[in-house]
């Protein structure tokens, strides 16, 4: 990747309550043992799957529509709006009563939170059944069965959102904590996937952020959610039918005074996102495709010289005709649905877009450099440049040539290095890498993750380096 101008645009999930540089990576990795320099090892968290199950029922004697949904979706509760933690669709569920099992990330809960599990049936998007009472899992004293009591919504209840005549374009400029504002365009689409970029003003050396995922209509809560890679997902009210207001991470109005209004623009206005795109890759009749894993949408790949390289990895796995594996890749989409691969970055057999799309934590992985600014790393004869960032906040690892040690410290979204030292080897090669790397660290002020990769950035957003994480068995 090369370096930014105020024209290009970075993806990654950023918090948009913070100002410019500060990025938040959410695609992590999983990972085994690793083992680094100095003689120091660190163990590699796993991702703990579990379920919950239980039974939907109501008491109607109702037959549902074949394009009748059951939704069942595990919620944290400790704030009001809820953080969606895990969720199941059935489709066309039968009759009463009906059984689920919802899977969810058991890493993921905190023992001091409190957990619920709700349901409701949809035809479309028309509410017909929800639940009476959200049922408490997993923390104090709760367990993992849940019996969900279904009813009618009253007949006064107001009807599921809908914003009509998609797609459509959303616009405005947004206050922001320590900036300028933000200008907002949100891009939504027929199949609920949501573009949306976010330019900081009167920032020229801040490129804008792009991000991507599903969006929904909560008919309970009467606000769209917009759910991508960030921890919490960005709630929105519909203020009147053609604005959108944004609110807090509680679900609650912002302060008043503040701008906080989107705008739907009498034309849609689509755009070129670009960013670190992972999805699905297959060949289809000799032709690319990309399933993104956060949208779902499908993009056929525009022929160039890195979608070449992907092919040619993708052929090197000997896959069945037509498999698909999981893939990233730096990227821009065009109308027509048209993925132009700008970098190819990796195929990653034993992954599937399920694995990543909880946060996964920066720290006890093993990071191996591939990418220092402009310059992509070959393979190497000795030992690999890598990181591995101790939950200790010790750094270790090797510049290829010497030991490196150190301290790191993130606070928030915002990440940097210090006391770093090495061993004072001299190598006959890799001094020039060992040279760039330091000075990357140095200047590092925030982080971002995205499937197998680590990305360092500067203050003004530029890519310092990249880091791949390996598997070590």
């Amino acid at each position: 990747m090369g370096s930014p101008d105020a024209s290009e645009t970075l993806f990654s999930a950023r918090d948009p309550d913070q100002p410019p540089g500060t990025l938040r990576g959410r695609w992590g990795v999983r990972a085994g043992r690793a083992a680094c320099g100095l003689a120091l090892w660190a163990f590699l968290g796993v991702a703990a799957a579990a379920n919950i199950t239980g039974q939907a029922t109501y008491r109607e004697r109702i037959a549902l529509a074949p394009d009748a949904t059951l939704e069942v979706i595990l919620e944290d509760v400790s704030q009001a709006a809820g953080v969606r933690m895990a969720d199941i669709r059935l489709t066309n569920p039968g009759p009463s009563p009906i059984a689920f099992t919802l899977r969810y990330d058991a890493d993921q809960i905190d023992p001091t939170h409190r957990y619920v599990v709700r349901a409701r049936i949809l035809a479309g998007e028309r509410l017909i059944f929800i639940t009476e009472a959200a049922s408490p899992v997993l923390t104090a004293g709760h367990g993992q069965e849940v019996a969900l009591r279904l009813r009618q919504p009253p007949k006064n209840a107001p009807t599921a959102l809908t914003i009509e005549q998609l797609p459509a374009t959303f616009k405005g400029d947004l206050s922001c904590a320590g900036c300028a504002g933000v200008r907002y365009q949100l891009n939504l689409f027929p199949d609920h996937a949501y573009y949306l970029r976010q330019s900081w003003l009167g920032q020229t050396t801040t490129p804008s952020i792009d991000q991507l995922g599903r969006w929904e209509m909560d008919p309970e809560r009467q606000t769209l959610r917009l759910i991508g890679d960030t921890e919490l997902p960005i709630l929105l009210a519909m203020s009147a039918p053609n604005r959108l207001r944004k609110l807090d991470r509680t679900g609650q109005a912002l302060k008043s005074g503040s701008n906080e209004e989107l705008q739907r623009t009498s034309e849609f206005e689509p755009f070129k996102l670009r960013g670190l795109l992972r999805g699905l890759y297959q060949v289809d009749g000799g032709q690319g495709v990309f399933t993104e894993c956060l949208s779902g949408q499908r993009w056929t790949l525009l022929p160039n010289s890195e979608q070449h390289t992907l092919q040619l990895a993708y052929a090197a796995l000997k896959l069945a005709p037509g498999q698909a594996v999981l893939a990233s890749a730096e990227g821009e989409v065009s109308a027509g649905a048209v993925l132009r691969v700008i970098e190819y970055d990796g195929l990653w057999p034993a992954e599937s877009c399920a694995n990543g799309t909880a946060p996964q934590p920066l720290d006890n992985i093993y990071w191996k450099l591939t990418r220092l600014e402009n310059q992509r790393l070959g393979a190497s004869t000795g030992d690999e440049p890598h990181l591995v960032l101790q939950t200790s906040g010790e750094l270790a690892g090797s510049s290829g040539c010497n030991d490196i040690v150190g301290r790191w410290v993130r606070r928030g979204n915002a990440l940097s290095f210090t006391q770093t030292a090495t061993t004072r080897r001299a190598c006959a090669t890799g001094m020039d890498i060992e040279s760039a790397l330091f000075k990357s660290l140095a200047a590092t002020t925030t982080w971002a993750i995205e499937g197998q990769s680590l990305h360092l950035f500067n203050a003004e957003g530029r890519q310092l380096a990249r880091f791949e994480a390996v598997y070590l068995r």
